[in-house]
């Protein structure tokens, strides 16, 4: 366990997916320090020291111990605060709440977000990004169609908040963001996150507004 009065330092990039393990770090409640770091900052020597390759998030143990992956830092949040069932009782959910972070957070993040946003390092050629960012949305979207069953008729991914649904919050904000349409269980699922109390901690932390996030109904 992370002992009382001890603080956590978490580093992390505005909209970026920091924010998932920051929504942990608030469900859990206790005392963490962050810090904001732009893209640029990421590749000074004072960064590289702390994480040398070179991206957010990171999460310095009061020990000086340094955590990197957003997989990795939710799981280690999740086994050294048990008491929080931010990952399922029994194993065989566990593991499939694993693999939903690990999916997301990697082939997701990589061949999803990535074209959207910088289809410039699929293709130099300005013509074809267009396309390249058509892909990346239905890399986006085969993941909500996959997760959508689990989240019909219910709250959670699992039978409550979990380190999955700290993952797949990142890649439902920037799909809002995009005006990206999400299957209905998961429109409904990133809507009730958004108004959690942990949630609203984050955005004012990091300086975000609700409303950009919001469907136009």
């Amino acid at each position: 366990m992370i002992e009382i009065g001890k603080v956590e330092h978490a580093t992390y990039s505005p909209n970026g997916c920091s924010i998932s393990p920051h929504l942990a770090l608030e469900e859990i409640g206790k005392t963490f320090e962050t810090e904001r770091i732009v893209i640029s900052e990421t590749q000074t020597s004072t960064y590289l020291n702390i994480n040398p390759k070179g991206k957010t998030p990171v999460l310095v143990l009061d020990d000086g111990t340094v955590i990197t992956e957003n997989p990795i830092i939710l799981q280690y949040l999740a086994r050294t605060n048990p008491e929080c069932n931010l990952l399922p009782a029994d194993t065989k959910s566990e593991y499939k709440a694993l693999q939903i972070s690990e999916y997301f957070s990697n082939t997701v993040h990589n061949f999803g977000l990535t074209r959207l946003f910088r289809p410039q390092f699929f293709c130099s050629s300005e013509a074809s990004w267009e396309g390249i960012r058509k892909d990346g949305e239905e890399v986006v979207l085969k993941a909500f169609n996959l997760i959508a069953p689990r989240l019909e008729g219910t709250t959670f991914l699992f039978d409550q908040f979990s380190v999955a649904d700290a993952s797949v919050f990142f890649f439902e904000m920037q799909a809002s963001r995009l005006k990206i349409a999400m299957p209905a269980p998961v429109q409904s699922h990133f809507e009730m996150l958004l108004s959690r109390p942990a949630t609203q901690r984050v955005f004012a932390r990091e300086g975000l507004d609700k409303a950009a996030y919001l469907p136009i109904r």
